[in-house]
């Protein structure tokens, strides 16, 4: 019984590339192109999409983070995310401090550089639209292409497109600005900002 049970699970974590669960390269190609035309239009959605994709966030989410944390801004003329990064509290003997590398607590993600302006105007004044206002943005371009996207459908594509590059999942948690107490392994990672971008 436990061995099935534990099958199962196993089963339920895997990501296929041909999952229904999972928006087409179709699906994410219209959504882009569309995002990116709504954008020189300075229609909020837009940016609110677009940022669901790349962050794999749900825009209330990275809304409440925003207020709370800084979390979008401009970095030397090019939007970012700033997501923090904290492990466990322990302390380690100081006769290690010289050959430990030291930890940083955050580093910045860059987002597409089209975002510039939303991300400009955005902090802290916009608030994120609701998920009827998304389904209702999102019919237009579901019906003229034939996607079926969907707020959930974008918000989970990041997960799944780097889980079928075979990307570590402790990796895609510290992407998407998980805490270690939801992804345990990111307290024992250890790579560089450089490989983590």
């Amino acid at each position: 019984m436990g061995q099935r049970l534990a099958e199962q699970l196993s089963s339920r974590q895997q990501s296929l590339p041909c999952s229904y669960t999972q928006a087409s390269e179709w699906d994410i190609q219209h959504l882009v192109l569309h995002c990116l035309k709504q954008l020189k239009e300075r229609d909020v959605l837009a940016g609110w999409m677009l940022l669901a994709l790349v962050t794999g966030r749900d825009p209330n989410w990275l809304h409440e983070r925003a207020n709370q944390e800084q979390l979008l801004g401009i970095v030397e003329n090019h939007p970012c995310l700033r997501l923090t990064h904290h492990v466990p509290a322990s302390k380690q003997p100081n006769e290690l401090n010289p050959i430990l590398p030291a930890v940083s607590d955050h580093f910045f993600r860059p987002l597409p550089i089209q975002l510039h302006d939303w991300v400009a105007r955005f902090y802290p004044s916009m608030s994120p639209p609701t998920p009827g206002e998304m389904r209702e943005w999102l019919k237009s371009i579901n019906e003229v292409y034939k996607t079926r996207l969907t707020p959930g459908l974008i918000v989970r594509y990041l997960e799944h497109w780097l889980l079928n590059q075979g990307t570590d999942r402790a990796i895609i948690a510290l992407l998407r600005g998980e805490s270690h107490k939801s992804r345990p392994a990111l307290s024992y990672s250890h790579l560089s900002q450089d490989d983590a971008l």
